[in-house]
C-alpha cells in the first residue's frame, strides 16, 4: 500500500502518503503528549498582484496569504491576517502552499505536521507584515478540535443531551449537522450553518457551546411548544448558557415559579415558560411514555 487516494481535480490526485496513514491509525488518543500537530491558521492563494502591492510586499515575491486564525495550532498566536507565509522552518513555500521534501516530492506543507514537526519544539516563520519581512517564532501544537465552537465528535461515541420537560436540549456539533446528509452545508438551518462558518473566531472560553432545542417531546406541560426544533437557546432563568452543564445548572434556579427559556432572534417563539412545580412529575412521565433511559447525558 502506498497510500489512500482523497479526490481527483482533472489530472489531479490528492494522496495521503502511507507514512502519514500509519502515522495517524498508530495514534493514541489517550496520550496528550503524542497529539497530532496542526496548523492555527487558515489561507488562500494571493488573490491578485493588486493585493500585495497594496501591502507593500514586492512582486516576486511568493508564498501563501493567511486568511484567518484558528483558536488552536501552530502559529496561531503570533500569525494575524493579511500575513504572507513564505518560509516554514526550513521550508520554502510556494504560491500554492506546496514544498519540495526530498522524499515524499512536491507536496502541501501540511504533511510536515504529520512527521516532521514535532509537539512543542520552536519553529520560525518567515512572513512579510505591514510591508516589511520578519521572522516570528512559533511553537509547534496539535489539532484541539474541542476548542472550535462548533467541534467534532468521534464517530460512535454516545450523544450528549439534556431532557426537561420534554425539551431536548443538545450543543451543535459538526456530526449534528451532518445529520441533514451529505449536503448539510447546503440543507441545514442557515441560522447553524453561519455558526459553523464562524467557528474560528476566538472563543471566551474553550468550552463555549452553541445550546440547541433540537425537539420537543409532546407532553401537556409543553403545550405550544411541540413545534419547535433546531433552535438556538440564549438563557434559562437569566443565565448565559454556553453548553449543557450551564442549562443543567439553570434549571435549578427558577425564576419563581416558573423555568423561563429564552431562545435567539430568529425563533418561532422567544420565550418558553414551564411551571417549576410540575416539572419533576412532567420528567418521570416523559421518561416513562418514551422509554428514555436517562434524562440526561453530559458527558465525562
Amino acid at each position: 500500500m502506498i497510500g489512500l487516494a482523497l479526490k481527483q481535480t482533472d489530472e489531479t490526485w490528492s494522496v495521503l502518503h502511507a507514512t502519514h496513514l500509519q502515522q495517524f491509525l498508530e495514534h493514541p488518543p489517550s496520550n496528550p503528549n503524542s497529539a497530532l500537530t496542526h496548523r492555527g491558521f487558515l489561507w488562500t492563494r494571493v488573490p491578485q498582484p493588486s493585493v500585495t502591492n497594496h501591502a507593500g510586499i514586492p512582486a516576486a515575491t511568493v508564498g501563501i496569504w493567511i486568511t484567518r486564525i484558528l483558536p488552536f495550532g501552530t502559529g496561531s498566536q503570533v500569525l494575524r491576517p493579511g500575513d504572507l507565509l513564505t518560509q516554514l522552518g526550513a521550508w520554502t513555500l510556494n504560491a500554492d502552499g506546496q514544498i519540495k521534501h526530498p522524499v515524499w516530492g512536491s507536496v502541501l506543507f501540511d504533511a510536515l505536521f504529520l512527521e516532521e514537526l514535532t509537539l512543542g519544539t520552536a519553529i520560525e516563520l518567515r512572513i512579510w507584515r505591514n510591508g516589511r519581512e520578519q521572522t516570528v517564532t512559533a511553537t509547534v501544537r496539535p489539532f484541539e478540535p474541542n476548542q472550535a465552537l462548533v467541534p467534532s465528535e468521534p464517530a460512535g461515541a454516545a450523544p450528549h443531551y439534556l431532557v426537561q420537560g420534554g425539551l431536548l436540549f443538545q450543543e451543535l456539533s459538526l456530526n449534528y449537522l451532518r445529520s441533514w446528509g451529505s449536503e448539510w452545508s447546503k440543507r441545514a438551518p442557515l441560522r447553524l450553518r453561519l455558526y459553523k462558518a464562524l467557528e474560528h473566531a476566538a472563543l471566551e472560553t474553550p468550552s463555549q457551546r452553541v445550546v440547541l432545542l433540537t425537539h420537543v417531546l409532546p407532553d401537556a406541560i409543553n403545550l405550544g411548544y411541540q413545534d419547535l426544533s433546531h433552535e438556538v437557546v440564549e438563557q434559562i432563568n437569566g443565565l448565559d448558557v454556553s453548553g449543557l452543564e450551564a442549562v443543567h445548572k439553570a434549571f435549578q434556579q427558577p425564576q419563581g415559579k416558573y423555568h423561563v427559556i429564552r431562545l435567539r432572534p430568529g425563533a418561532d417563539r422567544r420565550r418558553l415558560i414551564l411551571p417549576a412545580r410540575a416539572l419533576e412529575s412532567a420528567n418521570r412521565r416523559i421518561q416513562e411514555t418514551f422509554r428514555i433511559p436517562q434524562l440526561q447525558h453530559l458527558g465525562s
